[in-house]
């Protein structure tokens, strides 16, 4: 039968197992977050991006085993920790290398430039002599 012992035994190898998966899941989305940042590179969008991330995770928990977390969970330890950690940490080496933040608006994106003109010029006209 269960002794009192071996309950103890299996709730601190229990415990021992969570700690390491929740450190490895903490690392996963800070990680995550500071390769993000490194791409994206522009604050409003990213902090938008990791919150609409979080709250569509928060939706799909009944879909997804993996997302049944408690709101505080998808909130406050994903959120503003584990992303923030992450966001933080991406700014810091973007600063420190002085490499340049962007600034992403609808009225000044990348796909509005003379260079989506060529592209989309390129891909009418199919002339590979060009590349």
């Amino acid at each position: 039968g269960l002794t009192a012992e071996s309950t103890q035994k299996k709730n601190k190898i229990h415990s021992a197992m969570f700690i390491c998966v929740f450190h490895i899941f903490a690392f996963a989305h800070a990680a995550g977050w500071f390769i993000k940042t490194l791409v994206v590179r522009d604050p409003k969008i990213i902090i938008f991006e990791s919150l609409a991330f979080e709250l569509v995770e928060y939706s799909l928990r009944d879909v997804l085993n993996n997302f049944k977390e408690c709101w505080w969970d998808h909130i406050i330890v994903d959120f503003f920790v584990c992303n923030m950690v992450g966001i933080v940490l991406g700014f810091y080496v973007i600063d420190k290398f002085k490499l340049e933040r962007y600034r992403w608006s609808f009225r000044d994106a990348p796909l509005q430039s003379d260079a989506w003109y060529q592209f989309k010029y390129f891909c009418t006209h199919w002339d590979l002599s060009k590349l």
